[in-house]
């Protein structure tokens, strides 16, 4: 595996070690993730979504609270953080 971040490796950590919290996303680079746009809530189907924006390709797709955290981006494929608006 590869870091998508900071390109570490199985066989070359990053300084003072890391581990994988997800394929190629090691745990040094979490919080270097770019933070998703939350756009709003949608209503799909029955079911509360939430919607985000990729900062990156400007890609618009909807997530379930379940699947809230970091994950690929649908559209560029990159890493992104989607958290729930607060407040």
């Amino acid at each position: 595996m590869k870091c998508q971040i900071c390109g570490c490796t199985d066989d070359k950590a990053c300084p003072g070690g890391c581990t994988w919290i997800l394929p190629n996303l090691c745990s040094n680079c979490e919080n270097k993730v770019p933070l998703a746009i939350y756009v709003g809530p949608t209503y799909i189907r029955g079911v509360d979504k939430f919607r985000f924006e990729c900062p990156s390709c400007k890609h618009r797709f909807n997530r379930v609270e379940k699947n809230l955290g970091i994950t690929k981006c649908p559209g560029c494929k990159n890493y992104i953080k989607c958290l729930k608006k607060k407040g």
